[in-house]
């Protein structure tokens, strides 16, 4: 009577789970009747108003779900942006993309904002990112920024954004400092090699040479033959060493 109506007709508007997420209901002033026309209209129309439902709630959660990223983004150190990857807009940069290149990326195309290209990079991973229709696993890669020229760890992964469509969520790390102190770190490790096995390599000669003479015997000859065996050792430590180190490099 609230509503102005005498006869009701209500259908349940369900899920893929076949989980209850809203009512369907037919309110009419005189007596509705359920013949089967009226019922499979009501039907149809329930599917069709479950699936809408059911759509609106998911861009909702996944709404939801980015914007807690996106707090937690904001937090990072990180340069982390959303793009679309059939025009190339971006769609998110945190704070930290806007206090490195900008905060005028509204709008704008990723390779324009962070390349400064007026055309999609060479490198753009965005062909690897799907597959079948859905995304790939992520890819990690490396590069050197064209407008700080800063070296970057970059992390790309196709995700869906609210409304439906496949986007890129990348993460790029600055490694810079790193590159250049582990190449610092490889130099000394180099020097400090070379300059080692220089010495080493003269004090083994010269022990070898003076247990060659006959003459230098007792608690002498001992001490020699100590010093050789033990430069050796410490020679083929050195040697080692300088194998690992080419080893990991090489990888």
């Amino acid at each position: 009577k609230e509503t102005g109506g005498n006869s009701y007709l209500g259908l349940p508007l369900l899920d893929d789970s076949g989980q209850a997420i809203g009512l369907l209901a037919l309110l009419d002033s005189s007596e509705i009747t359920q013949n089967t026309l009226t019922l499979k209209l009501l039907d149809a129309c329930a599917a069709r108003a479950a699936n809408e439902l059911q759509r609106i709630h998911s861009e909702r959660k996944l709404r939801e779900q980015f914007e807690q990223f996106a707090a937690l983004f904001d937090s990072l150190n990180a340069v982390i942006y959303v793009a679309d990857m059939q025009t190339y807009e971006i769609l998110y940069a945190n704070k930290f993309s806007e206090e490195t290149f900008g905060k005028d990326w509204q709008g704008q195309a990723c390779h324009r904002y962070l390349q400064g290209s007026e055309s999609p990079c060479g490198f753009c991973t965005n062909p690897s990112l799907i597959k079948d229709g859905g995304p790939t696993a992520p890819i990690t890669w490396e590069f050197c920024n064209t407008l700080t020229k800063r070296g970057f760890q970059c992390i790309d992964k196709a995700i869906r954004w609210p409304e439906g469509r496949m986007v890129r969520l990348e993460i790029a790390l600055d490694i810079t400092d790193h590159k250049e102190l582990e190449q610092v770190k490889n130099d000394l490790l180099s020097t400090v090699s070379h300059e080692t096995r220089t010495p080493l390599t003269a004090v083994t000669g010269i022990a070898e040479l003076l247990l060659e003479d006959a003459e230098i015997a007792g608690q002498s000859r001992s001490y020699l033959e100590t010093i050789f065996k033990e430069a050796e050792k410490l020679g083929d430590l050195i040697n080692t060493f300088i194998d690992v180190r080419r080893f990991k490099t090489d990888r």
